[in-house]
C-alpha cells in the first residue's frame, strides 16, 4: 500500500486490512483452519444469503448441571435418565437475541436457571424449547422461551396450560354425564346419563331405570315398578299406547309428588293413568332408596292412591 490513511491508527490490534489490487473480492477466501470459505457479503440492509449455517451441538448426560458460557454450543441435548439442571450464562456478555435451543431426552425434567441459579423454567421429559435473551441489562437478563410439541406422546394427550406454569401433555377428565375415549390421534366425547332410552312394554309387567323411558304396550294393564334406589335428579317417562293402561308401582318408603296431591308411602301407593294414552315424566327429587319422586309433567288426569 502506498501512503498511509490516518483512518488506519483507529484499527484495532491485529486487524487484518484486505486491499483490492485490481482483484474481485468474490476471489479472495480466509480459513483459520486450512478449509475454503469466501469472505461473506452483506447487502444495504445489513441482510446476507446462504444455504444453511450449521448451529454447534453440545450432548450432556441426564442427572448432570450445565453452567453455559458465551462460548456455550447454542444446541444442548440432554440424554439418559435423571432430573438436570441449566445455568443460563451472564446476559452481560451477551448481545440481545443471544438463542439456546434445549433438547430433553431424559425420563425427566431440566430446570433452567438464571445465572444466578434461581430457577426460570422446567423442561418436561420429550420436550423442545427455544431460549431467547431479550435484554441483557442485568447479570440474570431477561429471557424469552417457545415450545415445540413433543415427538411422542399417549393416546388422546393434548397440550393444557396451567396459567402459572409450563404446559403439559395430558388426557382429559370425563365429568359427569360424559364419557371419553382415547385413540391414536383420537379424542371420543359422549354424554352419558342425558337422554332417554325407550323400552316397548309389550307385556303386563316391568322394572324401571333411571333416565329410561317405557311404553305401556298391552291390551291388560301394565304395572311399571320404580327402581329400588335413583340418584337424585334421576328422569323416567312413561307413555301409554296399549288399552290397558298403566299404573307406577313403588318400593318401601318410596312416594311420588303431584301438584297438590302425594301418593301413599311405600308398596301400597301408585300412580295411574285413566286413558289409554295418558303419559307422565317424574324426577327424584330425594335421591337413594327412600326416593321422592315429583311429577313434572303430564298428560290426562292421572291416579293418585
Amino acid at each position: 500500500m502506498t501512503g498511509r490513511s490516518n483512518a488506519l491508527n483507529a484499527l484495532p490490534t491485529n486487524t487484518t486490512v484486505i486491499v483490492g489490487n485490481g482483484t474481485s473480492f468474490s476471489n479472495v477466501a480466509y480459513s483459520s483452519s486450512g478449509g475454503t470459505s469466501n469472505i461473506i457479503s452483506r447487502d444495504s440492509n445489513g441482510n446476507t444469503v446462504t444455504n444453511n449455517i450449521a448451529n454447534s451441538l453440545a450432548s450432556n448426560a441426564g442427572g448432570s448441571t450445565v453452567t453455559l458460557t458465551a462460548a456455550s454450543a447454542r444446541t444442548q441435548i440432554f440424554s439418559g435418565t435423571g432430573a438436570s439442571t441449566l445455568v443460563l450464562p451472564n446476559a452481560n456478555t451477551l448481545v440481545n437475541g443471544w438463542t439456546f435451543y434445549v433438547n430433553n431426552n431424559t425420563n425427566n425434567t431440566i430446570t433452567v436457571e438464571y445465572n444466578d441459579t434461581t430457577t426460570l423454567f422446567s423442561v418436561p421429559s420429550a420436550s423442545y424449547v427455544q431460549i431467547i435473551l431479550t435484554s441483557n441489562g442485568s447479570s440474570n437478563g431477561t429471557w424469552d422461551y417457545h415450545w415445540l410439541l413433543p415427538a411422542t406422546s399417549s393416546n388422546g394427550q393434548v397440550v393444557i396450560g396451567s396459567g402459572t406454569s409450563n404446559w403439559k401433555a395430558a388426557t382429559l377428565t370425563a365429568g359427569t354425564g360424559v364419557s371419553i375415549t382415547n385413540g391414536s390421534n383420537a379424542i371420543t366425547i359422549n354424554a352419558t346419563g342425558v337422554g332417554i332410552t325407550w323400552t316397548d312394554v309389550t307385556g303386563t309387567s316391568a322394572t324401571m331405570a333411571v333416565n329410561n323411558g317405557y311404553l305401556a304396550d298391552n291390551a291388560g294393564l301394565v304395572t311399571l315398578t320404580l327402581p329400588a334406589t335413583a340418584a337424585q335428579f334421576s328422569l323416567i317417562r312413561v307413555a301409554g299406547i296399549g288399552a290397558g293402561g298403566w299404573t307406577i308401582a313403588q318400593n318401601a318408603n318410596q312416594k311420588i309428588i303431584f301438584g297438590s296431591s302425594t301418593t301413599t308411602t311405600g308398596a301400597g301407593g301408585s300412580l295411574s293413568s285413566s286413558n289409554a294414552n295418558d303419559c307422565v315424566e317424574i324426577l327424584a327429587t330425594v335421591g337413594g332408596a327412600n326416593t321422592t319422586w315429583t311429577v313434572l309433567s303430564s298428560i290426562g288426569n292421572l291416579t293418585v292412591v
